[in-house]
């Protein structure tokens, strides 16, 4: 007999997709959960069966985006090869991530207003950079370990890493004639790799 599906699982995604839609084209301070629910084809009592608030539903949407990033660092962990390969594959990934993500820019920026004025909404954003980061120093700390890299500060590392890429992309929103990701992103990562190598790397 087939599995049955999860209706609650099958709701939860319908929600977010719903969700997603009107928050690009509304800010969140402006979108209702009314416009959520006609959107998502559902009545507003089951949106809040799922999700209890505004901020609750912004939280999941957070998490859905940056979850296959996590993911995918996670695996670097243990894949073969130097450091310094797989951060450069980090890099291909994140831009890659950053191009199938474009429709939905809108809504991460409205994410770090929203951060900025809540503090719900901060400590999502918070624990995700944070998980990041510290995937991050535990990549570094192999590279440093087998003298690939010189003695650094991996915390430090991990941060400017983390700015260059949020950098670049607050950069390519605003003008993206002058910033192009899978060139910009490669020569910036590039260079930090080779500032770090060992003289024997």
């Amino acid at each position: 007999m087939a599995p049955r599906p999860n209706v609650a699982e099958k709701c939860i995604e319908q929600i977010l997709d719903a969700a997603m839609v009107v928050f690009a084209q509304a800010s969140f301070q402006e979108a209702s959960m009314d416009e959520i629910a006609r959107e998502a084809g559902l009545s507003k009592g089951a949106i809040y069966l799922y999700f209890n608030s505004k901020d609750a539903l912004i939280g999941s949407i957070l998490d859905r985006l940056f979850s296959v990033e996590l993911d995918a660092l996670k695996e670097l962990q243990t894949a073969p090869g130097s450091v310094s390969d797989r951060l450069m594959a980090l890099d291909r990934q994140v831009a890659d991530d950053m191009i199938r993500m474009t429709p939905v820019f809108p809504i991460l920026y409205e994410f770090y207003a929203e951060a900025a004025r809540k503090e719900s909404v901060r400590q999502v954003l918070k624990g995700y950079y944070d998980a990041y980061h510290e995937r991050l120093v535990e990549l570094l700390k192999q590279g440093v370990e087998s003298a690939e890299f010189r003695a650094v500060n991996v915390h430090d590392v991990a941060s400017a890493i983390l700015a260059i890429y949020e950098g670049l992309a607050l950069l390519w929103t605003v003008d993206p004639e002058k910033t192009t990701w899978g060139e910009t992103n490669q020569t910036a990562i590039r260079l930090l790799v080779n500032g770090l190598r060992t003289e024997s790397n």
